[in-house]
């Protein structure tokens, strides 16, 4: 993301809840995903592990946002093997899996999501027959943020 840096400081004023112009390190991961960013959890854990339990400035955050933007950039998606993935749970190989297997793969497994974020996905691909399409949701989960 190429963002001005006064764009960048308004963003990180906003996640001041303290009122010193500083963020807590929890909060780098959802500031970093509202300025367009998609950094995996782990990613933010590597980046923010020198800040744990401290409060970052912004010129402390400006250079692990540069890091995960750089992480980003790097990342390669590769859809034909995400789609390969998702094939193990078409059991009726038809291209499609159940809501209630992709629910339970959201909320539990890898990098669990909410009920709300699994819900959130699930409102953007499941058919009107209540299945999950595997191809539409390799297009959601590969689509550029």
């Amino acid at each position: 993301m190429n963002h001005s840096e006064d764009f960048m400081r308004d963003c990180f004023i906003v996640f001041d809840r303290v009122g010193d112009s500083k963020i807590d390190a929890d909060q780098v991961g959802d500031l970093s995903r509202s300025m367009g960013l998609n950094p995996r959890n782990c990613d933010i854990v590597s980046v923010t592990r020198n800040f744990a339990g401290k409060r970052l400035s912004f010129e402390d955050f400006l250079p692990v946002y540069q890091a995960l933007e750089k992480m980003e950039s790097e990342k390669q998606f590769d859809a034909a093997s995400f789609q390969d993935g998702f094939k193990v749970f078409d059991s009726e190989g038809n291209g499609s899996m159940s809501v209630a297997e992709l629910k339970d793969i959201l909320t539990r497994l890898g990098e669990k999501l909410s009920e709300e974020e699994a819900n959130a996905v699930l409102g953007a691909v499941v058919d009107s027959d209540g299945k999950v399409s595997i191809d539409k949701l390799v297009k959601y989960a590969t689509a550029p943020v």
